[in-house]
């Protein structure tokens, strides 16, 4: 996905949300602390129907779902490698104000329930963002303090990663500091608005969870097969992730493996 994505605005009601939208946002983030120079950029999609909504990589969704219909490894070699920070998926029930965390770890799907919720402050402040009315918010959420601008002009409680219930959508989100940011770039409606939700799922806590991603820092034995075309070699995971980086000859697989599937010191979840 290219940054000079044209921006598409709509009038949003609530009438509207009959259809299915998908927004998506420029993810701008900084993986390691002592390396304020380490900016990554990241393309992450909110699909929605207005009762509930679900928040994924674009990247990794593109890349799934070629391998998923063709079963061929060489094709994933064309497509934009993603950060493997970002491999989950987050779906939001509006009703319920629930949110579900899905990852997979060790050929695991797994559901970690949320049970931790945005407390926002509205500020008396505002401001025109890609032709957006919007109005700055704040919140104290998982160790970070978080600045966000929302519009009425779309009338949903929703936004990036796990944040949601300001009186509309989410346009802008920044932490203090600027380690993450997110920005809606593009808006565009969609036929289908959900991929798929594993079914049979381990259910854990937030604690069990952080244990098996430390588990899952140095694992170098999840490969399920590796793939050399030319210059590239393709490694995919039995946790579903693929891998690509460039051969020479200082090329060490698992070592590759390892620095690619490192998590960062600088977690958008500070908490944790």
């Amino acid at each position: 996905m290219k940054s000079f994505f044209i921006l598409v605005f709509y009038c949003l009601s609530l009438s509207v949300f009959a259809q299915n939208y998908r927004f998506i946002y420029e993810y701008k983030f900084i993986p390691q602390k002592e390396k304020k120079d380490s900016l990554i950029i990241e393309y992450m999609n909110l699909d929605t129907d207005g009762k509930r909504s679900l928040f994924f990589n674009d990247s990794k969704y593109k890349m799934d779902s070629a391998y998923s219909s063709s079963k061929n490894i060489n094709q994933l070699t064309q497509y934009k490698n993603y950060n493997q920070n970002l491999s989950y998926k987050i779906l939001k029930d509006y009703k319920g104000s629930q949110i579900n965390f899905y990852s997979k770890k060790f050929n695991i799907d797994i559901l970690v329930e949320e049970k931790e919720l945005p407390n926002w402050t509205l500020v008396d402040e505002f401001s025109i963002i890609n032709t957006y009315n919007c109005q700055k918010a704040y919140t104290e959420y998982k160790g970070r303090t978080w600045y966000a601008w929302f519009t009425k002009d779309i009338p949903i409680s929703d936004g990036p990663y796990k944040f949601t219930g300001l009186p509309g959508l989410i346009i802008r989100i920044h932490d203090k500091e600027l380690n993450h940011k997110f920005d809606l770039i593009q808006v565009i409606n969609i036929k289908v608005p959900f991929i798929e939700i594993p079914k049979k799922v381990k259910i854990m806590t937030q604690s069990q969870y952080n244990e098996l991603e430390k588990r899952n820092i140095n694992i170098k034995t999840d490969v399920l097969f590796t793939n050399v075309t030319n210059n590239t070699v393709t490694v995919a995971l039995n946790n579903g992730t693929i891998m690509n980086f460039a051969k020479n000859k200082k090329s060490n697989v698992d070592n590759e493996i390892i620095e690619k599937n490192r998590h960062t010191n600088n977690p958008i979840e500070l908490q944790h």
